[in-house]
């Protein structure tokens, strides 16, 4: 992610569902190549996470040895009030709004949540730290505390997303579609419904929503890349 194949202002839109990281500045600054002046951004990273709501599936982590603890508390510090604005910033974004919402995940019972969490990365470094078998015990005796009758395990962790623009800069060819209010209603944090799902899906569509609200309909429709996903 720090040297995309694709040359500059390939795209109108790149999305990021957690895959930029406060230790990895270099892929904002990628993106922001690959961007055609004009483009938008949209990245979704780690909120609050003890003051999360299912913040007890995330706390087996801790078993890890206290550096890599604070390695991981500065890779998902860009969701602290401020620093993902500012490393927009320094990357040549303008107008970066946040946005919180909820990330919701389920398990049908304590042994499959134990396996699943074991299969991340930070789990990877409490299982170098305290060993296979311990981290699956902890981490089960972790989830049966959160049983209910009849239901699924079910944990919602806080997210933060971002949304920001590539400038136009000196680029006159291609005109403005974005109109010449396109900077209206931005530097605010919307609160997105509990219920809302915070997926990558919904993070692009956001983008192209924000987009086509600023779009002249006398203009062409903004390009998309051959290589992406639809």
């Amino acid at each position: 992610m720090h040297a995309l194949p694709w040359g500059p202002a390939s795209f109108d839109v790149v999305t990021s569902f957690r895959g930029i990281w406060a230790t990895t500045p270099g892929a904002v600054a990628e993106i922001h190549r690959v961007l055609r002046p004009g483009g938008r951004v949209g990245i979704t990273v780690w909120g609050h996470l003890k003051m999360s709501p299912g913040a007890w599936a995330i706390a087996p982590f801790r078993l890890a040895a206290a550096k890599k603890i604070h390695n991981q508390a500065a890779m998902v510090s860009l969701g602290r009030p401020g620093a993902g604005e500012q490393l927009l910033r320094s990357c040549g974004f303008l107008g970066a709004e946040r946005l919180d919402m909820l990330f919701a995940c389920e398990f049908a019972d304590p042994q499959l949540y134990a396996r699943a969490l074991a299969s991340t990365g930070p789990a990877y470094e409490a299982i170098q730290n305290v060993g296979e078998a311990e981290f699956h015990r902890a981490a089960a005796e972790q989830a049966r505390k959160q049983l209910r009758d009849g239901l699924p395990l079910r944990a919602e962790i806080n997210l933060v997303g971002y949304l920001a623009r590539k400038p136009l800069g000196a680029v006159k060819s291609e005109g403005n579609p974005l109109g010449p209010d396109w900077r209206q209603g931005y530097g605010q944090t919307v609160k997105i419904p509990p219920d809302q799902p915070a997926g990558p899906l919904w993070l692009a569509h956001r983008c192209r929503e924000v987009v086509g609200s600023r779009h002249d309909p006398g203009l062409q429709a903004p390009r998309h890349h051959p290589d992406m996903v639809p």
